[in-house]
């Protein structure tokens, strides 16, 4: 039998399958069966037989979609490449694109050093695969099991000793870290911080490091997520370049986001509800402004600061998502109306609202798309609805214990 472009591998094994279980082995059988072996031997499967660089290209089609990112191990990993043959894992070493984009793992309560020991190791296998290549990587050093240890840490200071190769980076870690990522970040493209805030033994929560520095020229996506404030980032990002903003803030700092970010297309925020006055400067014109949300998870006297500083100042708005709470208890369809330029016809999503949809219908009949999701009660594990709560049920909590 020729290995010809009609020999089909499975159909021989399942032929050499059945000439396995007929006796006796005549002379006919063994020549059919020695002639489909070799055949399989010499066989050259189609894929192997691609120029290289065709099958680099393949394998990078096995990166997720940014802004997700490869996994260490499992079956979405690119280490899988490295186990089918010996081509398929020369082909993947050398793409060092493929090793540019992960993710280490999230380190939970029961996992210990040497899970932090494997991680480590990978993470440094990785940097070493990338070479050169722009780094796109989501990191967690904040190790729930051992909170305080010198462990987690050390992938964060293994990651930024390739600094100089960030482009689009997640990191999570804890406050008083912060000035480890301090320095030039040349090609940082997105710089999205989670930073949770610690406390000493003595109960004290622990400030920022001072004179903390950061030189960022390319950066255009940034986000800051809880427990970092706009004084801290104040004079090391460039505002007036950043389109893209998510943060975690209150009503103050975010309105000194956005009175320093003029060149913004996309904002969302979470507005942390600690305002207790509407009063706030006004905020210039936004004039690239085309997508903006506004959520809160605390309602506040001056919950409504922001969107009353915004006022008249989003001519270019196409998508708006806001919480009915932050448009003020008064007139929130009205505050709405300011907030969006004249004659909208975009896109519009009120939340927790306890205006009846038929106003919003009424006030904005030419919008694209209106979704208003109504206001639901929701009941804490004592029966109260959680904006009933107030500091004096939280001190009683404390005193009881």
């Amino acid at each position: 039998m020729s290995t010809s472009s009609n020999f089909v591998p499975a159909a021989a094994r399942a032929r050499l399958a059945q000439l396995a279980t007929q006796h006796p082995l005549t002379d006919s059988i063994l020549l059919e069966r020695e002639t489909l072996q070799q055949a399989l031997v010499n066989y050259k499967y189609p894929v192997l037989t691609l120029p290289s660089e065709i099958t680099s290209g393949i394998f990078l089609q096995f990166l997720p979609s940014y802004p997700e990112r490869a996994v260490f191990i499992g079956p979405c990993s690119p280490s899988l490449l490295l186990q089918v043959c010996r081509e398929w894992r020369d082909v993947a070493l050398a793409t060092p694109e493929l090793w540019s984009t992960f993710k280490v793992p999230v380190m939970g309560y029961r996992d210990t050093l040497a899970v932090h020991a494997r991680n480590q190791r990978l993470l440094v296998e990785w940097l070493e695969r990338s070479k050169d290549c722009p780094l796109s990587v989501e990191l967690w050093c904040v190790n729930r099991a051992l909170l305080g240890a010198a462990a987690p840490i050390e992938l964060l200071d293994t990651l930024v000793r390739h600094s100089k190769r960030w482009q689009d980076m997640k990191l999570v870690f804890l406050y008083q870290h912060l000035d480890r990522i301090a320095g030039s970040l040349p090609m940082i493209r997105d710089l999205h911080l989670v930073v949770q805030e610690t406390w000493s033994s003595d109960g004290t929560k622990l400030s920022p490091p001072q004179n903390f520095a950061l030189h960022t020229p390319n950066l255009r996506e940034l986000g800051l997520q809880p427990g970092l404030n706009f004084d801290t980032f104040k004079s090391v990002v460039p505002w007036s370049q950043i389109t893209v903003f998510s943060g975690d803030l209150d009503e103050h700092d975010a309105a000194q986001v956005l009175r320093s970010a003029g060149a913004l297309e996309e904002c969302s925020m979470m507005v942390q509800g600690r305002a207790m006055s509407e009063y706030v400067l006004p905020i210039p014109p936004l004039h690239h402004l085309k997508s903006l949300t506004l959520k809160s998870s605390l309602v506040s006297p001056g919950s409504a600061m922001l969107a009353k500083a915004l006022l008249k100042a989003l001519p270019a708005l196409e998508i708006l998502d806001v919480k009915e709470p932050l448009l003020g208890a008064e007139d929130p369809v009205g505050t709405l109306s300011l907030l969006c330029p004249p004659g909208y016809t975009g896109r519009l999503k009120v939340c927790d609202a306890r205006t009846a949809a038929a106003v919003y219908e009424a006030a904005f009949p030419n919008v694209e798309e209106l979704v208003v999701e109504q206001w639901v009660r929701r009941l804490s594990y004592d029966g109260r609805c959680p904006c009933c709560w107030d500091d004096s049920d939280d001190d009683s909590d404390s005193e009881s214990e």
